[in-house]
């Protein structure tokens, strides 16, 4: 009981309870759930298979990484992609944790991130956020995991950021869809993911204050494309210099 304990207590398992109710409560009100079900399953699946690939003997920890990453791809690529651009977006991920690195043991870019920009830029945007529909839940369990994790700041500061950028290039009418369900999703799961964002309280607020003009740019400049998924990558690549910034 002690171990079962322990492990609902895991934060990356939480997450990965929450993505999936997320995903059921999908499920059961969509109208060809199979649909769903086979892209969720061949991202979990292509995640984990590549995990194994590109680090060999993985512990449990890595393998959850590894399965909130391919639910993440599954859940936010529009229903019916192709398998080509769900195995690709799901390999890439993995393989940015790989091959694009700081420094040994801490990857720069959100993996889930990097993988969906890469289809993105290669095929379009074929980006849904299906698995964003429960704005409650995604407050209530993302703010739950958040508290624990003492990340709630870099929530309100890419809020914050978002809306007065928007309102200072003459967006204020778009101010009402920055709270739909996609833009919480993107906030309480994705900005907030540990090993690429800042934990410092200082860092918090710069981290998800660039992620939010960024995402406001990327949509006024680039609206064919999906500027939250941009921005993050830019402030997961500015990392060292905020941190640099806030020591000064």
């Amino acid at each position: 009981m002690k171990k079962l304990v322990g492990w609902l207590r895991a934060s990356k398992v939480q997450l990965l309870i929450l993505l999936s109710v997320l995903a059921v409560a999908e499920l059961v009100e969509h109208s060809h759930p199979m649909e769903l079900i086979t892209q969720l399953l061949l991202a979990v699946v292509a995640a984990l298979l590549a995990e194994w690939a590109f680090f060999g003997a993985v512990s449990a920890t890595s393998l959850h990484s590894a399965a909130i990453t391919g639910l993440l791809v599954g859940m936010i690529l529009a229903p019916g992609v192709s398998f080509n651009m769900v195995w690709l977006a799901s390999v890439a991920a993995i393989a940015s944790k790989k091959l694009l690195e700081f420094h040994p043991g801490r990857h720069i870019f959100n993996p889930a991130a990097f993988g969906l920009v890469l289809v993105m830029l290669l095929f379009g945007n074929q980006m849904d956020w299906w698995g964003s529909s429960s704005f409650v839940l995604v407050i209530l369990g993302g703010g739950f995991i958040l508290i624990r994790l003492r990340r709630t700041s870099l929530v309100f500061s890419y809020f914050i950021a978002r809306s007065l950028s928007a309102l200072l290039l003459g967006g204020s009418a778009g101010l009402p869809d920055m709270l739909l369900a996609p833009n919480l999703f993107f906030a309480f799961v994705m900005v907030v993911e540990p090993k690429t964002s800042l934990g410092r309280q200082l860092d918090q607020w710069l981290f998800g204050g660039l992620c939010g003009v960024m995402a406001t740019l990327s949509y006024h400049w680039l609206p064919s494309f999906d500027g939250d998924l941009l921005a993050l990558l830019v402030a997961n690549l500015a990392r060292p210099v905020l941190e640099r910034a806030r020591r000064r």
